[in-house]
């Protein structure tokens, strides 16, 4: 049985529960591939011997910032294509994300989005299947329950 696909609408607020955090700004962008997230610190570092990935997702005026940061054990490098065309190396990670009653893991790249609106940008990879966006609405999860 398919699932019925719930609308969004290009702005939703999104969790991340294995990264203690709530109520993320997200806009969706079907012209984005990829998923990305907002962090002020990105860091190849050596824990226990392994290299790991340390992550400080936001920043400290966000009320979900930890200033101890994240560490990833499992981290990759992509080439990405900006919206102005350019080419950028990120790293990527798997994160659970939750948007409305739907709970599912996704990658994120990694980047530095301060100047942008919104500290995460949902792509297609990201919504492909299991949502419908009308971009003239905003917060439609908030509204409905599922």
């Amino acid at each position: 049985m398919k699932k019925v696909k719930r609308i969004i609408g290009r702005k939703e607020r999104v969790r991340f529960p294995e990264l203690g955090m709530e109520r993320v700004v997200a806009k969706v962008d079907t012209g984005a591939y990829r998923s990305s997230i907002h962090c002020s610190l990105i860091k190849v570092v050596l824990r226990g011997g392994e290299r790991v990935l340390r992550v400080r997702f936001l920043d400290p005026n966000h009320a979900d910032y930890k200033k101890e940061g994240v560490y990833f054990p499992e981290f990759k490098r992509v080439r990405v294509k900006s919206s102005n065309g350019s080419i950028q190396e990120r790293f990527l990670v798997k994160t659970t994300l939750v948007l409305g009653k739907r709970k599912f893991k996704t990658e994120f790249t990694l980047t530095n989005r301060s100047s942008m609106k919104s500290p995460v940008l949902l792509g297609r990879k990201a919504i492909n299947n299991r949502f419908l966006v009308d971009v003239s609405k905003t917060f439609e999860l908030d509204k409905i329950s599922e």
